[in-house]
């Protein structure tokens, strides 16, 4: 979702070794698509397909920054 406009977009996945290509294809869309510069900030909870270190080194290269949701809130 996007703070400023509220947009929101879903990617469907089937597993959850899916969420880091669907994240990359999120990211390349909204560059190439929505003229965005950079994606700032990834809010997401503390799920290990979140956690790898290949998602790690992806955000550190592109500048992003992780922001994880406090373990059993909503």
């Amino acid at each position: 979702m996007d703070d400023a406009t509220h947009y929101t977009t879903t990617f469907l996945i089937c597993i959850k070794d899916e969420a880091f290509d669907a994240y990359k294809s999120y990211e390349a869309w909204a560059i190439t698509q929505q003229h965005c510069w950079v994606i700032k900030v990834l809010h997401s909870d503390c799920g290990g397909e979140y956690l790898s270190s290949t998602f790690d080194q992806h955000l550190i290269k592109v500048g992003t920054a992780r922001k994880l949701t406090t373990h059993n809130t909503l």
